[in-house]
């Protein structure tokens, strides 16, 4: 996931989390306790899952980090072995 698609989507769940509030206390009827008892509840189910999110995130992020290293590295050992495998009078050319 690029930084932007995670960044938007943080901003997603935000400003849908912000929407779900609102819509709920335009339309709770519930006495004004008991709807702060439930927005606390769902607040807390938002964090929840945007710390669920973001770790899941990090580790994806890690993965692909991991994946990207391991390749290049073995690109960097295969250019270096057909390097290697040249003539000595082609590897010693001037890069002028």
């Amino acid at each position: 996931m690029s930084k932007n698609r995670a960044i938007n989507l943080g901003i997603g769940l935000v400003i849908g989390s912000l929407a779900g509030v609102a819509v709920a206390l335009l339309a709770a009827p519930q006495s004004g306790v008991q709807t702060r008892a439930f927005l606390r509840e769902k607040g807390e189910e938002i964090v929840e899952k945007t710390n669920h999110t973001l770790t899941d995130g990090r580790e994806r992020a890690k993965t692909l980090v991991s994946e990207a290293r391991e390749k290049v590295s073995n690109f960097g050992a295969m250019i270096r072995s057909r390097v290697n495998a040249l003539p000595q009078e082609v590897r010693e050319i001037p890069a002028d």
